[in-house]
């Protein structure tokens, strides 16, 4: 039987986002209806595919950081993004971080898309939340003793404001672990602030966070940017190293084949000739 759409209010929807549930309709017929997340769902999601409304800047921020933070994970570290996380296997604690860093065996014993911590004997390095105006108490509040309670040793949050739907503004309210409660840290004097377990700093430029390398000033796409310009100079070098020696090649090639005609030329000069026979 075919399977229909219900689609909720619109007023409903456009707030926090939604997912689809199978439902049975009237007659009997399974239908899939669109259900409007609530702040609930937004904090402790239940399904692994729910449909978020995010900012543009938001969306911004987070595929800047997906490779950025990739590009500096320490040996047996993995990065996961807006991926759904069970902080046990009784999903008793279950969050969806933007940027969740965890150190742990790479081959998974339950792939799929929840990250089950306890099963994969990891141990979470960093989380990352970039603030979305209208679910901010998620991120300042509810999760904050929750975070601890997982005992993740870096919370930073990214808080920000708008206005008219634009972005006018952001800071870090950043937090390391301690017994009892959450320490707040703070970033240094050049509003930076130092990742330790990644080597790196994170730094609010304009109203965007920016992942800056240990070398002071220069910016994930700053030091990519030099990473490819090295690479593409070693791959000019190397093409450059091929050419010659597939001319070298052909220049040994030739002068070998001169070679041996000069002395198919030089055996033909010294075989003796036939006198030559008198006509009889």
């Amino acid at each position: 039987m075919s399977r229909e759409a219900i689609p909720p209010k619109k007023a409903d929807m456009v707030h926090y986002g939604y997912r689809f549930v199978r439902r049975v309709g009237p007659d009997g017929s399974p239908l899939l209806e669109q259900v409007p997340l609530t702040l609930e769902d937004l904090l402790h999601p239940l399904h692994t595919v729910d449909y978020r409304y995010h900012s543009e800047e938001h969306v911004d921020d987070i595929c800047y950081l997906r490779p950025a933070i990739k590009k500096h994970l320490g040996p047996s570290m993995m990065r996961f993004s807006e991926h759904r996380i069970a902080w046990d296997d009784a999903e008793s604690l279950v969050h969806a971080s933007d940027i969740s860093v965890f150190k742990g065996p790479k081959e998974r014993r339950r792939p799929g898309s929840t990250y089950f911590v306890e099963s994969e004997g990891a141990e979470p390095v960093l989380i990352i939340e970039i603030v979305s105006p209208d679910s901010r108490i998620n991120e300042v509040v509810h999760k904050v003793p929750e975070y601890h309670r997982a005992q993740v040793p870096l919370y930073v949050i990214v808080d920000t404001r708008y206005r008219k739907g634009v972005r006018v503004s952001a800071e870090f309210i950043a937090y390391r672990y301690a017994e009892k409660e959450y320490q707040r840290f703070y970033p240094d004097e050049q509003g930076r602030l130092w990742i330790e377990p990644l080597q790196i700093y994170l730094k609010i430029v304009g109203v965007q966070v920016q992942c800056f390398t240990w070398r002071e000033n220069e910016t994930f796409a700053e030091s990519e940017a030099a990473r490819v310009a090295e690479v593409a100079a070693r791959l000019k070098a190397e093409e450059q190293a091929r050419v010659a020696t597939e001319a070298q090649k052909a220049a040994e090639k030739r002068i070998r084949e001169l070679e041996r005609l000069l002395r198919e030329m030089q055996t033909d000069s010294a075989r003796p000739t036939q006198p030559a026979g008198n006509d009889i």
